[in-house]
């Protein structure tokens, strides 16, 4: 009787054990044990280290590049000046005052160089707004990419703003992104700490390109700063006893399967994901030591905005799913962050011009139909550019100016 039994148990451990290993083969979101030390593909991370790698940010874009990728309505493409911000066209050459840092929402992905905000801002102020937006960006490292760009004497803004969206608050949290975004195995990066009230950098650990190939060597310092790696790569993952830790997740896992055996490869994040992410991220607002830590990071803003005699400007891009949550729950998830903003930092919650959207329109200005919504649309893009324009004249950080172009300065959407 006893021998049947642990017959059964091992048969029962070797279907979950062949299970797991084909949906992990087809879901990255589906983590098993050798994903705690990856390995690089020779070709993908020599692609990586030409194309993007930065040893002091962990990547960025490079001057003098350009890309492509698909938008709401087609093929759309980006291109990078030889001063490493967004391509501005006829502005490229005209003088610049104001200067934008932050994530892949200022840097408006899914639009063409002539559709982004910050295109549009130019526009409206007849100005080349620069901008040095990264995807993925954290708005540490937003903040670090602007210190070393400040170390140049030929490059000083009269107004820097940084946008990031909500989604920042476990971007500044994490040292490899691999611990929260499973499968991004390139992305090392530098973060801040917050220890007894005090705010430490701690640099990019995998600060050489030689590095990637003895990564495993840093990984103990590389898991002691990654908030992540206990507090959800751990326990997500599926290893031995595979039977127990399947079932010790069995909503994750289950769900996980499923869209597995019904979509074959998943190679983009599900509903699922995406919907586990938005709660995750609204639960890290709830940690005073998380909005400590990016406080601090904006008392640092504030700090190089009287060094270098520039005026801050903190923005707050809500991703579609943010809103239609604050929406739904009342629950302004973000605002503990808002209110605690340093006086001398102007600030914009781009949600405060959303709060009474429908669907409908809500739809219209982001890229995709999706819940998540994508970046924002050409017409979203020009939203963002007309609420920061008035901010920016309310406020007297500029002038009003009458511009010739046909852009409205109205947030009819």
């Amino acid at each position: 009787m006893l021998n049947e039994i642990i017959l059964s148990l091992i048969f029962i451990e070797i279907i979950f054990f062949v299970f797991s290993l084909y949906v992990r083969k087809n879901n990255q979101w589906f983590i098993i044990n050798k994903d705690k030390k990856p390995k690089f593909t020779k070709e993908v991370l020599e692609k990586v280290l030409t194309k993007s790698y930065d040893q002091i940010l962990g990547w960025d874009r490079k001057p003098n590049t350009s890309g492509s990728e698909k938008g709401k309505y087609g093929v759309v493409y980006w291109n990078i000046n030889a001063s490493g911000a967004r391509d501005n066209l006829d502005y490229n050459h005209q003088k610049s005052f104001i200067s934008l840092f932050g994530d892949s929402f200022t840097f408006a992905r899914e639009v063409n160089d002539n559709e982004t905000w910050g295109y549009k801002l130019s526009l409206l102020t007849q100005s080349n707004v620069q901008n040095f937006g990264v995807g993925n960006y954290g708005f540490d490292q937003a903040l670090i990419k602007l210190n070393t760009k400040l170390k140049s004497e030929n490059f000083r803004p009269e107004i820097v703003i940084i946008g990031v969206v909500p989604d920042t608050i476990s971007r500044i949290l994490s040292v490899w992104k691999h611990y929260y975004e499973y499968g991004n195995i390139f992305g090392f990066k530098p973060r801040y700490t917050l220890t007894d009230g005090k705010i430490k950098l701690i640099d990019n650990i995998i600060d050489s390109k030689d590095k990637f190939a003895t990564y495993e060597k840093y990984i103990g310092q590389i898991q002691q700063y990654d908030y992540f790696y206990k507090n959800k790569f751990l326990k997500e993952i599926v290893s031995f006893p595979y039977s127990i830790h399947f079932m010790k997740n069995l909503k994750r896992n289950f769900s996980l399967s499923i869209e597995t055996l019904q979509k074959g490869h998943i190679d983009k994040p599900t509903d699922y994901i995406m919907n586990n992410n938005l709660e995750y991220r609204v639960n890290l607002y709830k940690d005073k030591n998380n909005i400590d830590l990016l406080i601090e990071e904006l008392k640092l803003f504030e700090t190089l905005s009287k060094e270098y005699n520039f005026k801050a400007c903190f923005l707050v891009m809500p991703q579609k799913d943010d809103v239609k949550y604050i929406q739904t729950k009342k629950d302004h998830f973000y605002k503990t962050l808002i209110d605690r903003i340093p006086d001398n930092i102007e600030y914009i919650d781009i949600f405060e011009n959303l709060k009474g959207y429908s669907s409908e329109q809500l739809d219209s200005l982001y890229s995709e139909k999706s819940d998540y919504g994508g970046h924002f649309s050409n017409r979203g893009n020009e939203f963002i550019a007309n609420v920061l324009y008035r901010k920016l004249i309310e406020t007297e950080m500029i002038q009003n100016k009458p511009t010739q172009q046909n852009i409205k300065t109205k947030e009819n959407a």
